[in-house]
């Protein structure tokens, strides 16, 4: 965006970025914040660990695993906005997810 600005007003960089500051905009960078799944969606996705689960069972029969991760949305286009000061940014949902498995036979919580 400031490059853009910088091009059409045949200035630099730095000049456009003081302007945008002289506006009173900022750069602020997304913020990421957790959401709960709903048991529809648990159930869902413990639907669906089960569906591959069972069908490589020769596989899988002896792991044990504990797997809690952050699972972010795929947004790889908004990384940063210019705001005024003060405003807050849009936040994007990211999902955190829990899953026990214990020697291939089904969830534990």
């Amino acid at each position: 965006m400031i490059r853009e600005l910088a091009v059409k007003s045949n200035s630099s960089h730095p000049t456009a970025l003081d302007r945008f500051k002289q506006f009173g905009k900022q750069k602020q960078l997304y913020k990421r914040v957790p959401h709960e799944l709903r048991e529809n969606e648990k159930d869902r996705r413990y639907e669906v660990c089960s569906e591959l689960l069972f069908a490589t069972r020769a596989i899988h029969s002896s792991i044990g695993t504990y797997d809690k991760k952050w699972i972010l949305y795929y947004n790889r286009q908004c990384s940063a906005q210019w705001l005024h000061r003060g405003k807050p940014t849009q936040r994007q949902r990211c999902t955190k997810g829990r899953l026990w498995w214990w020697f291939g036979r089904g969830r534990l919580v």
